[in-house]
């Protein structure tokens, strides 16, 4: 995480989201999704899935999900 946080911006209020094709607004979304998929299939619960928690990099190549104070860890 320490690469994100010189740069970081939210998905939510993007600084370059004027210059994202649809193939990077897919291949950000297929990211996210990923991530969401990574979590669940270690037995997590986000429970605050937003924009807002999704940290994209500077350039828009990497995304970090973010804020796990609601999260939850399932038994199994």
């Amino acid at each position: 995480l320490l690469g994100f946080l010189f740069g970081i911006v939210s998905c939510a209020c993007c600084t370059f989201q004027e210059n994202l094709s649809h193939k990077d607004i897919y291949t950000l979304g297929r990211k996210m999704s990923l991530g969401v998929q990574h979590l669940h299939h270690h037995n997590y619960l986000h429970r605050d899935i937003a924009l807002r928690n999704f940290l994209v990099s500077k350039c828009g190549t990497d995304v970090v999900i973010s804020d796990f104070g609601l999260s939850h860890l399932l038994p199994g």
